[in-house]
């Protein structure tokens, strides 16, 4: 594994790609454990178990992009609800700036977490706390945030076809999942405390 770095950033500085998880969160989860710092990212190229909220399947295919993050934060846990519905918006705009050159997009928020492009899901975000052990209200609970962008799918199984799709085939243009995952990065590092 190639460890990917992107100087300056707060999230996004250290990026560690796989071809292949069960889960982002997972993985990220287990990072966090071990003390890792804020900001970093885990990504993979197919997801074997890849989630979404309330445990719901996201089906994680060549051709999206798949990461988690790690943030340190004081938010307290009954405000998590309004912490995901701001992080909606920084992804909608990371994801509407990066393809900005190419194509004009104007992405919907539905729900706390999905993003919607013509009446179709084309992202979600899950957001999961870990403590660690901390358990003094003064101590930074650890986010673990995850993003799902279907970006470069062509195809979608039977059971979703009808409900999802990808910048791809809505545009007919193909796009850098991590030039997609940067503005998403910069976004979050320009806007959370």
């Amino acid at each position: 594994m190639r460890i990917i770095k992107f100087p300056g950033l707060r999230f996004g500085h250290t990026i560690y790609p796989y071809l292949e998880l069960g889960s982002t969160q997972d993985k990220a989860k287990e990072l966090g454990r071990t003390g890792i710092n804020e900001g970093v990212v885990v990504c993979a190229r197919t997801q074997t178990k890849g989630r979404g909220r309330r445990d719901k399947n996201w089906i994680s295919e060549p051709g999206g992009l798949f990461f988690s993050l790690i943030y340190h934060s004081l938010v307290p846990i009954i405000e998590v609800s309004n912490f995901t519905k701001n992080l909606a918006l920084y992804v909608k705009v990371g994801i509407e700036k990066a393809v900005a050159p190419i194509y004009s997009l104007n992405l919907e928020i539905r729900g706390i977490n999905d993003l919607y492009l013509n009446n179709k899901k084309v992202a979600g975000i899950i957001v999961e706390t870990e403590s660690y052990g901390l358990s003094n209200a003064n101590k930074p609970i650890i986010f673990i945030i995850g993003c799902g962008v279907n970006t470069n799918q062509i195809r979608f199984p039977y059971e979703i076809k009808t409900i999802a799709t990808s910048l791809l085939n809505e545009t007919n243009y193909r796009f850098s999942r991590i030039s997609i995952m940067k503005a998403i990065c910069y976004e979050l590092s320009t806007k959370l405390l």
